[in-house]
């Protein structure tokens, strides 16, 4: 398996593709664009959507390091007109709205915080522990939304 199929598939992408993956004194860069004319995504409600308007600049996103050499997504992102929220910037599978780093890093951070110290997993991950602290309490909040609380019955 070719390594833009491996990236394509753990990230989950439908729409979107490698165009270009390079090795740079950093690390790794991995460059993506849309999968020919797919339709593309509302970032607010999550809607198919026709129209766009032009490309957004670039945004750099981070992703779990492969081996010790970080691994960057390089995309520009369109922005879109939806029916109900008009301009918006389209929906991308790998990241959450206004975050800097992928989902996939996101969870192996709060994977890890359970077990060591926000310091030991910042350091691993060259994050800070301020960005740890911050995952953790977003993805607990996720948690306690999905848990299903059963109902309470009086006794007596």
């Amino acid at each position: 398996m070719r390594m833009e199929t491996y990236i394509r598939k753990s990230l989950g992408m439908k729409a979107h593709w490698m165009t270009e993956f390079i090795q740079t004194e950093q690390g790794w860069v991995a460059r993506v664009d849309r999968l020919g004319n797919r339709r593309l995504r509302c970032g607010q409600c999550g809607t198919e959507v026709r129209m766009n308007r032009g490309r957004r600049p670039e945004r750099k996103r981070r992703n779990l390091s492969i081996r010790d050499k970080m691994f960057w997504i390089v995309y520009r992102p369109f922005p879109l007109f939806c029916p109900r929220w008009e301009l918006r910037v389209e929906r991308v599978p790998w990241v959450r709205q206004w975050e800097r780093i992928t989902q996939a890093l996101a969870q192996a951070v709060a994977l890890l915080a359970k077990k060591f110290s926000f310091k030991e997993v910042a350091e691993y991950f060259r994050l800070d522990w301020r960005r740890v602290e911050a995952l953790v309490k977003r993805v607990v909040e996720e948690g306690s939304k999905r848990r299903k609380v059963k109902a309470l019955h009086t006794l007596g």
